[in-house]
């Protein structure tokens, strides 16, 4: 038997197509690592950001939320392929941030693109899953405050071997994204298997690293989840650095005049 969960993940190959059902395996049965759960308070507000494709505005709430099952074709942070998930941020710096990579496929240097990012409020407190990254304090301040955070300590080598994966940029390696999908998946089976119910997983942000961005169940969002507030920008695209993308001109976002929530449409 392994001692470490290193030594179970050096194993696989994560380019095969079985990595996932290896890795989840792993983590569920032969390696399950201890459950670590948090509350988010009800009223919380987080961000999720869109690019505008095209000059029109965004018109719909549902535009806004998770993407369309048929238009999800690979791994990301937590899903699978065809898996929806609502991915949001704890602040628009962070989410547009983490997505800009994304983005300069798209837009050539000196270019400026449209972002609309939406505020959405919970409802309802919530418990979640959490992988924690020692780096970022305004996560590990939620570990601080939860009954779990001596599990924490006592399998601290363990998660900075996970967190590794959690903090690598995906964008260049989708394999990551395969890792961490499974992980997620296991994280929210084994807090099943304890009895409790997680909405979702919270994990740190990969670009600006004090940040964190959350998945949430589909579901979930659908009933308690509420657009509060909407809000375009212009962002230009400068030099890239390091070989990577760098932006400005990080403008005051246009707000949408009203959100008609009975029809769930955005009114400019």
């Amino acid at each position: 038997m392994k001692n470490s969960v290193k030594e179970y993940i050096k194993e696989i190959d994560l380019s095969s197509t079985e990595a996932y059902k290896q890795l989840l395996e792993i983590f569920t049965e032969k390696y399950p690592m201890p459950v670590l759960t948090v509350p988010i308070k009800a009223k919380t507000v987080m961000c999720r950001s869109m690019q505008n494709l095209s000059e029109s505005n965004f018109i719909d709430f549902k535009d806004l939320s998770y993407p369309p099952k048929e238009v999800i074709k690979g791994y990301s942070r937590v899903n699978r392929p065809f898996e929806q998930i609502f991915y949001a941020s704890d602040s628009h710096e962070t989410n547009l941030i983490e997505l800009l990579p994304y983005w300069s496929s798209l837009v050539n240097e000196g270019d400026t693109i449209a972002v609309t990012i939406g505020f959405w409020q919970l409802d309802v407190d919530i418990l979640v899953g959490i992988i924690p990254d020692l780096e970022n304090k305004s996560l590990m301040d939620f570990i601080k405050e939860s009954q779990f955070s001596k599990d924490f300590i006592r399998n601290i080598d363990d998660w900075k071997e996970i967190n590794r994966y959690f903090k690598a940029q995906g964008f260049y390696d989708n394999n990551i994204y395969k890792f961490s999908s499974a992980f997620c998946k296991a994280v929210i089976e084994n807090i099943k298997l304890l009895g409790d119910s997680a909405q979702g997983v919270l994990y740190t942000s990969v670009q600006n690293k004090v940040g964190w961005n959350i998945a949430l169940n589909p579901n979930f969002v659908d009933k308690h989840l509420h657009l509060v507030r909407v809000g375009k920008q212009l962002i230009r695209r400068n030099r890239d650095e390091n070989g990577r993308p760098s932006y400005d001109n990080f403008q005051t976002p246009i707000i949408a005049r009203v959100l008609d929530k009975k029809n769930r449409k955005i009114i400019w």
